[in-house]
């Protein structure tokens, strides 16, 4: 028997989608046409929208070993991103922590794709950890680290 107003086992006619008819044409039963947009607009079913970030070419550095001097500087380069909507970059330069008294790296408060380097940092290591974010997801990429030697 048809059921019109969809609130039953309907067969052809379910037009407002409860039950389980063929034409549920809103997709709240067990439809042969359910589709993700009706579980989406009607049902509230969550779906990600976009793809999470990811790395298409991995960054490469000017330079891997440099004097410790106010007038260097590293720049990361050739970094290229996937991911949609576009991500979002941020840089955060850390030192390795001198002597190894501790586990914890030294953020040097640098946060562009350019170190420039300091007195301070002569006989370290030095790295960047690049963060890419948009609303699917996040991703982290570390570099090389650069050796800054002591040119005192």
């Amino acid at each position: 028997m048809a059921n019109s107003n969809g609130w039953g086992d309907g067969a052809a006619n379910n037009n407002i989608g409860w039950g389980k008819g063929a034409n549920n044409t809103i997709n709240w039963g067990k439809s042969h046409s359910l589709s993700n947009a009706g579980l989406t607009n009607i049902v509230g079913s969550t779906q990600s929208v976009g793809t999470a970030p990811f790395v298409i070419t991995n960054p490469t550095l000017s330079s891997t070993y440099m004097c410790a001097s106010y007038e260097n500087s590293v720049t990361i380069n050739n970094m290229v991103w996937g991911g949609s909507p576009i991500p979002i970059i941020t840089y955060k330069w850390l030192q390795v922590h001198p002597y190894g008294t501790d586990f914890n790296d030294i953020d040097i408060g640098q946060y562009t794709n350019t170190l420039y380097l300091d007195f301070a940092y002569a006989e370290s290591q030095i790295y960047c950890i690049i963060t890419a974010t948009n609303s699917a997801g996040v991703s982290e990429v570390y570099t090389p680290q650069v050796y800054a030697y002591d040119c005192s």
